[in-house]
């Protein structure tokens, strides 16, 4: 079920948590559940793979670098079989994303900046595979406690036509809005 309203329908500044739904639901609720004083939680006090596991390979972990661009640390298994490559530790940017990185990071900025979960959906088209549409919840996280320096994030991808056929490769960013309590 998608989390965006069709293109019919008028979009919202912000998504109420009330309306995610399945694993979006299942990952904000186990998120949330991890932040203490209302501070975002520590990446260590996240456990998805023993916690969550069937979530586990639908995610990934972004790194926020000090010159302002973003570095992926682990690359769900399924996402990497959807992709068709691996991107731990590669940096998002136009070699990854094509023209869409900038949109990407952008998206990833405000995670970092409002300390608040964000949900994102993109058309891709990766190289070889077919097109599909993204829809990501990503969550901040810190490692030391202080500072949002990572984002957490849960893909679920839907076969499309039309976008990137198969071989072009790329990533548009359609909508990106922030998840309110």
């Amino acid at each position: 079920m998608p989390v965006f309203a069709t293109q019919n329908e008028r979009r919202p500044a912000a998504i109420e948590a009330a309306s995610l739904t399945g694993p979006f639901r299942d990952f904000y609720d186990y998120w949330r559940s991890k932040r203490t004083d209302g501070a975002v939680p520590l990446r260590a006090d996240l456990a998805v793979l023993a916690d969550l596991p069937r979530l586990a390979p639908h995610m990934v972990v972004v790194e926020a670098l000090s010159d302002g661009s973003f570095r992926f640390r682990l690359v769900g298994s399924a996402l990497v079989k959807t992709m068709r490559r691996d991107l731990t530790s590669r940096r998002i940017d136009a070699s990854v994303y094509g023209d869409g990185a900038a949109g990407i990071v952008a998206a990833l900025r405000s995670v970092v900046s409002s300390g608040a979960p964000w949900i994102n959906r993109h058309k891709v088209g990766w190289d070889g595979a077919a097109s599909s549409a993204a829809e990501m919840l990503i969550c901040p996280v810190s490692t030391d406690g202080r500072a949002v320096d990572q984002v957490v994030g849960l893909t679920r991808f839907t076969p499309t036509a039309g976008f990137g056929a198969r071989g072009t490769g790329g990533v548009a960013l359609e909508e990106s809005v922030q998840v309110r309590d």
